[in-house]
């Protein structure tokens, strides 16, 4: 009979330890203290806006870069879109070190595409360009990396999984107990 005691009590652990976690998990996680209001401006206002780099034409309207892998190795034979207003402008394939170029062109966003990346960029005639303004720019041509994250999870939901988990395996454990003991209480002869 002391087997079975021990059982129930194991039980008891599986229980709280399955039924535990959802009320934990559904409580609101408290609201972070408002940060002082920041200015906002397009890149804050849309999260999913492109950010856009300003480069500064050369005095001919050309707009040159390079195409790079992962390693910061030229890609050779690219092919390089120059994008406006989702119409294409232009296209070129970069060299053997990886460079490409584009003539003639007026000031205005344009999309830089590249059969695995995208890049949009504001062009500014020579003359008016911001002073931090780029003369050339880098393309990553390799295919982006997707990376993946599992979330945040607060002590209180990993101690209540903890105890779940614990609390079953016990509960296997109690249930065999319970198994061999219904075995070893058959064994006893009966009287006649």
């Amino acid at each position: 009979m002391r087997h079975i005691g021990k059982s129930w009590w194991m039980a008891a652990i599986a229980a709280c330890g399955t039924a535990l976690p959802a009320p934990l998990m559904a409580q609101e996680k408290p609201a972070r203290p408002a940060a002082a209001e920041a200015p906002k401006s397009a890149e804050t206002t849309k999260p999913d806006a492109p950010k856009v780099r300003d480069v500064a034409l050369a005095e001919d309207g050309t707009f040159a870069g390079r195409v790079i892998n992962d390693q910061g190795k030229p890609l050779d034979g690219v092919v390089v879109k120059l994008v406006r207003n989702e119409k294409e402008v232009a296209t070129t394939t970069a060299d053997s070190q990886g460079r490409f170029k584009f003539a003639s062109l007026k000031g205005g966003v344009y999309q830089v595409q590249t059969p695995q990346s995208q890049a949009t960029y504001r062009l500014w005639q020579a003359d008016v360009a911001p002073a931090q303004a780029m003369k050339t720019v880098v393309v990553n041509g390799s295919s982006p990396v997707v990376r993946g994250q599992f979330g945040y999870l607060d002590p209180a939901t990993i101690a209540a999984l903890g105890l779940g988990v614990a609390g079953v395996a016990l509960a296997g454990v109690a249930v065999h107990k319970l198994d061999n003991l219904e075995d070893d209480v058959n064994k006893i002869p009966t009287s006649p």
